[in-house]
């Protein structure tokens, strides 16, 4: 079992670690300053092993998924899922209307994930990845306004 939470600066090499392995640029003590960044850290058990993370941004009304990356031996278990539905549940809670993000095109498991949880392809960037030149499949999802905190159904 495992639980999903806002990141802390205590899970800031943890991340920043994974990240790196994945190819990603992070800088989690400098995300966990911004105003606008939603930092979510995935455990086994609150203050146990680490296994994931997510990075948001929080723009208007509007969430952006900028990376999501868990360890290779927790992959396939349901922690990309559960990181997911944090933020979802947040983004409701916050009143937003949709979740945005983009996805290297051959990245195929990853859009199967987003598919699975709702999102949509909205457009592809041609060329835009680097090293090596791929299209972004850019995604969205529009959230349930009902579930909205403040609103009735």
């Amino acid at each position: 079992m495992f639980a999903c939470s806002r990141a802390t600066l205590d899970d800031a090499s943890d991340i920043d670690r994974l990240a790196r392995a994945a190819g990603l640029v992070v800088d989690a003590a400098h995300s966990l300053g911004l105003s606008h960044a939603l930092l979510f850290a995935a455990k086994s058990a609150p203050d146990a092993a680490f296994l994931g993370f997510l990075l948001a941004w929080h723009v208007a009304d509007e969430f952006e998924l900028l990376d999501l990356a868990t360890e290779p031996t927790a992959r396939r278990r349901g922690v990309a899922s559960a990181l997911l539905a944090e933020l979802t549940h947040t983004a409701e809670r916050q009143r937003g209307v949709a979740l945005m993000l983009e996805v290297r095109s051959s990245n195929l498991a990853a859009r199967a994930l987003y598919e699975k949880h709702g999102f949509q392809v909205v457009h592809e960037r041609k060329n835009y990845y680097r090293h090596p030149v791929e299209n972004a499949v850019c995604m969205r999802l529009d959230l349930d306004s009902s579930r909205r905190e403040g609103t009735t159904p």
